[in-house]
């Protein structure tokens, strides 16, 4: 039963689709988020943060 699962997940009909554009490189991608993490990161250990401002912004 799974296989068919993953099969109806993967599949496509257009047949002009090729594996290259499926299975794309996502390097950029991760690297972009790596990167808003990070910054998020610096933001929060800054010494004037202060954790009600996260509940405020909302």
């Amino acid at each position: 039963m799974a296989g068919r699962d993953l099969r109806a997940l993967f599949s496509t009909n257009d047949r002009g689709l090729e594996a290259v554009e499926a299975f794309t490189n996502r390097q950029l991608q991760w690297e972009l988020v790596a990167a808003a993490l990070a910054g998020h990161l610096r933001q929060t250990a800054e010494p004037g943060f202060d954790v009600e401002d996260l509940e405020r912004a909302t």
